[in-house]
C-alpha cells in the first residue's frame, strides 16, 4: 500500500493507492469497519481484480487504463429515507467531470451510470450503513473507462474518454479533477441544496419524458415515457396513461 499525498489538490484530504486490488468498495467498507478514515477519505487503484457493480454485477476494467475510486463519507444529517441523494449527489459529480473533458452528449441513466451518445462511460455503487433512522457512512463507488480502447464482449455498449475523443489522459490528473468534482457536490449536499441536486439531476437524466423500451424483472419488454424520479429513488414511468413506479430491481431503462 502507498498513501499518496496530493493535499495541494485535495485539500488535504488523504487518498490511499494500490497498484492493485480486488475492490475498492471492498477495502473501503473493511476500512470502516477497523479504522474509521476521515471523511472523504479515496481508495485508488488502477488494476481492480474484483471491481462490483449494480445488484451484484461485476464491474470489468483494463488494467492500468481507467480510474476504479471509491470514497468514504458521513452524511449523518441524513435521514435512511433520503438515501437516493447520495445517488443523485454522486452522478452529477462524475457527470461534470466527463463534461470537462468531452462536448459529445453526457446523461445520467437511472439510477447513475453515465452515458455518453447513449454509451457508458461510468458506473456508480453506493453502499449505505444504517442505524435506526440514520446513515451512518456511506461508500461511493466510482468507475470510469479513462483510456481503455477494447472492451470485452460482454460489454457491447462500452465507451471511453480516449476513444471519444482521440487521446490518451493522465490518469493521475484525471483522477485530481474526479476528487474535485466530487467534493463539490458533496459539499452541496452538506449545505442543504436538496432541491438543487434533485433539479440537476433529473435535467440531465436519460431518456426524461422520450418514449422508451424498458425490460422487467422477468425480462418482459415494455414502452413508457420517463416522468421523474421519486424521493426514494422509485423512477416514475407513464405507461397507456397510468402512472407507475419501480425500484432498480424491477426495471431496466434500455439502450
Amino acid at each position: 500500500m502507498l498513501e499518496v499525498n496530493f493535499s495541494e489538490f485535495f485539500k488535504g484530504k488523504n487518498i490511499i493507492y494500490f497498484k492493485t486490488l480486488d475492490s475498492t468498495q471492498s477495502y473501503a467498507l473493511e476500512l470502516i469497519s477497523k479504522n474509521k478514515p476521515n471523511d472523504k477519505t479515496a481508495i485508488l487503484t488502477y488494476n481492480q481484480s474484483k471491481g462490483r457493480g449494480q445488484l451484484g454485477a461485476k464491474w470489468l476494467s483494463e488494467p492500468g487504463e481507467n480510474i476504479c475510486l471509491s470514497v468514504v463519507v458521513y452524511p449523518k444529517y441524513l435521514n435512511s429515507d433520503q438515501q437516493f441523494l447520495l445517488s443523485q449527489m454522486s452522478a452529477l459529480a462524475v457527470f461534470k467531470f466527463i463534461k470537462e473533458f468531452t462536448q459529445a452528449d453526457v446523461k445520467i441513466k437511472w439510477p447513475n451510470d453515465i452515458l455518453v451518445n447513449e454509451q457508458k462511460i461510468a458506473g456508480i455503487l453506493i453502499n449505505n450503513t444504517l442505524q435506526g433512522a440514520k446513515i451512518t457512512s456511506t461508500v461511493v463507488g466510482i468507475g470510469v473507462n479513462i483510456n481503455q480502447s477494447v472492451f470485452a464482449d460482454e460489454l457491447p455498449n462500452a465507451i471511453s474518454l480516449s476513444a471519444l475523443e482521440g487521446r490518451k489522459f493522465d490518469l493521475k490528473e484525471m483522477v485530481i479533477s474526479l476528487y474535485e468534482s466530487f467534493e463539490l457536490f458533496y459539499e452541496m449536499l452538506t449545505s442543504g441544496n436538496h432541491q438543487q441536486i434533485q433539479s440537476m439531476y433529473l435535467n440531465h437524466l436519460f431518456g426524461l419524458n422520450q418514449r422508451r423500451s424498458f425490460t422487467l424483472a422477468n425480462s418482459t419488454v415494455i414502452e413508457g415515457v420517463i416522468r421523474g424520479v421519486q424521493q426514494d429513488g422509485r423512477l416514475i414511468v407513464e405507461m397507456s396513461g397510468a402512472f407507475k413506479t419501480f425500484d432498480i430491481r424491477e426495471l431496466k431503462t434500455n439502450l
